[in-house]
């Protein structure tokens, strides 16, 4: 932890949108930064020497009786390596899922993941960095900070995304949330490099809204009749519904129009995210107990 600290505190004075830093793309290195100021260090010092002091106290409690039955738990072992089915826990203590296994093999996974791994690191050689000032070429590269933030990316283990649920408890009958988790993956990574330059693109979105706040105060400012009401809709697994190849016409067609029209922001490099969207999009594959998934 007090890597961190140490390392906002001297970073905290980088300018956004200087090319040698970008806050939302920064992986940490092995550099080593000075010390903060004397209060900092001495109040993370405390907080360090209280947790390990409640750790302690905690070490020393009674081991909870399980809330499994031994019956229960000979059944769990059973299902643990069984040919046909998989159990796992459900978040948040939810209890356990009984699955059929019809998943494709990890050999498959990591062979598809070594192979994106292969094809990132062509793209990166494709748009590494050139500055942005310079004369005009076919595309425009990544910056300095965007390609040592990717380089970093690319070191990363090859680790696959996680798949979970959460429960929906305000639902009525009960339902369950479905999350593929990609920390720590140079996919990961990726898409936050993606995601980065997309961010940029909210305000030509005329139906973007930043939050429910500014609904309400859109809503407060308008004048209506006494009679007027409001009413709301929410789509049914909205994503899951949206077929990826038409995505992925449906953004690219957006994009070449904003291009068109130079509404693009200044050093967008397009043909880098759109290459970037489509491997991505294309190449989702997740980890779920032992088993492996390849969704598109």
């Amino acid at each position: 932890m007090i890597e961190d600290v140490r390392r906002i505190y001297n970073l905290k004075d980088n300018i956004q949108g200087d090319d040698d830093y970008i806050k939302q793309l920064y992986i940490k290195s092995d550099y080593v930064f000075d010390p903060a100021s004397d209060e900092i260090e001495e109040a993370v010092s405390n907080f360090s020497n209280a947790i390990k002091t409640e750790q302690l106290r905690r070490s020393h409690r009674k081991k909870p009786t399980r809330n499994l039955t031994r019956r229960q738990w000979e059944l769990v072992k059973f299902f643990k390596d069984h040919d046909r089915y998989i159990i796992i826990f459900a978040d948040k203590n939810l209890g356990p899922c009984i699955l059929e296994r019809r998943q494709v093999s990890k050999e498959w996974a990591t062979a598809r993941i070594n192979g994106l791994r292969r094809v990132f690191e062509r793209w990166l050689g494709k748009y590494r960095t050139r500055t942005r000032f310079d004369p005009p070429v076919d595309y425009i590269c990544i910056s300095p900070a965007e390609e040592t933030f990717l380089i970093r990316a690319k070191k990363r283990p090859n680790g696959f995304s996680k798949f979970r649920m959460t429960g929906k408890v305000h639902k009525d009958p009960f339902k369950m949330r479905p999350i593929v988790a990609c920390c720590y993956s140079f996919m990961n990574d990726w898409s936050k490099w993606l995601d980065f330059w997309f961010q940029q693109l909210k305000h030509l979105i005329p139906s973007y809204v930043k939050d429910s706040q500014q609904v309400l105060d859109e809503l407060k400012a308008l004048t209506l009749p006494p009679n007027a009401r409001v009413f709301t809709g929410d789509a049914n697994s909205m994503y899951n519904n949206i077929d990826t190849e038409h995505a992925i016409t449906v953004i690219t067609q957006w994009l070449r129009d904003l291009d068109n029209d130079g509404l693009l922001p200044y050093g967008f490099p397009l043909d880098a995210v759109l290459d970037a969207m489509k491997l991505i999009m294309r190449n989702n594959i997740f980890e779920f107990g032992d088993c492996y998934n390849f969704y598109n």
